[in-house]
């Protein structure tokens, strides 16, 4: 079973391919194509995994610290984080 460990601490166990956690990017390129495709007629999942994602990256939100695992490229199983950057304190634009 492939476990993977956020800095924070939390595991992610990818026991079952349909976790909360288990997310796909792929681009509105592709998802246009395949939206134009179902409409053309049907659509198997097979061909719709083989011609509109096969080149999607993973992606993984940690339920216990929000940073956002990517995986670095497609199929590599390697992965980068991302983390939200704390906002800017508001400019004071009254001149004083």
């Amino acid at each position: 079973m492939a476990k993977m460990a956020c800095r924070c601490g939390y595991i992610f166990s990818f026991q079952t391919g349909v976790e909360d956690y288990e997310q796909y990017l792929i681009s509105w390129k592709n998802l246009f194509g395949a939206a134009e495709a179902l409409n053309k007629g049907p659509l198997n999942g097979d061909d719709f995994f083989s011609r509109y994602v096969e080149d999607g990256l993973d992606v993984h939100p940690c339920p216990q610290c929000g940073r956002i695992w990517v995986e670095a490229e497609v199929d590599s199983g390697e992965f980068e984080s991302y983390i939200k950057e704390d906002k800017p304190a508001p400019e004071d634009k009254t001149g004083s």
